[in-house]
């Protein structure tokens, strides 16, 4: 069950949001997704790097947050200033010469106000909420065929304070075991042999 909830979020992340006033009136509460459960597999960094298509060091600012099939509350980041660690990204084209479209990580969960009403989502596999304006070393995949867009890959999201980077996810000490709080620089270096090894 839980699977198909994750396929079913994953579907919703990317995509037209536009709505209405109107059309959000129509909306009922009761249907709005309010939590995400989903199991993160225990892994090491170097399985990490391994099934991620792309390993970024970036700033992530929040863009947006949108409401999908009536059901579930997305939010999108910009990842400001991207750093390859590991793979590579897509190329998005512009209209504008010298101006990129933004690269967006999709996550589910965030608050809207829906029919008068404040409903806020939360991905429960997440300890920790992600920060705008703040530093992160993220492990990512593609997210259907239009460029530039991006979800995690197993909860693979560290926090980056000073020289150290710790991970998002509950039980992280469990789940990525020795790296849920670990140098920076270790980390990186590791991501690195990792695709040195593929």
């Amino acid at each position: 069950m839980r699977l198909n909830v994750w396929v079913a979020i994953s579907f919703a992340i990317f995509g037209a949001a536009v709505h209405t006033f109107a059309w959000q009136a129509t909306l009922d509460p009761d249907r709005i997704q309010r939590g995400l459960l989903r199991d993160i597999r225990p892994s090491s960094i170097e399985e990490l790097a391994k099934g991620a298509e792309v390993v970024l060091r970036g700033r992530l600012v929040k863009a947006r947050t949108f409401l999908r099939n009536e059901m579930y509350i997305i939010t999108q980041y910009e990842i400001v200033n991207p750093q390859i660690i590991a793979g590579a990204l897509t190329v998005v084209a512009s209209p504008k010469p010298d101006v990129g479209k933004p690269i967006l990580l999709g996550v589910f969960g965030g608050e809207m106000t829906i029919s008068g009403e404040t409903i806020k989502a939360e991905d429960h596999a997440m300890a920790t909420e992600i920060t705008s304006g703040q530093e992160y070393l993220l492990f990512l995949r593609k997210f259907g065929a239009e460029p530039g867009q991006y979800q995690l890959y197993n909860g693979g999201i560290f926090e980056i304070q000073g020289n150290q980077a710790k991970a998002l996810v509950k039980g992280a000490e469990t789940v990525f075991k020795g790296a849920s709080e670990a140098p920076v620089a270790e980390l990186i270096d590791r991501v690195r042999g990792q695709g040195k090894s593929k």
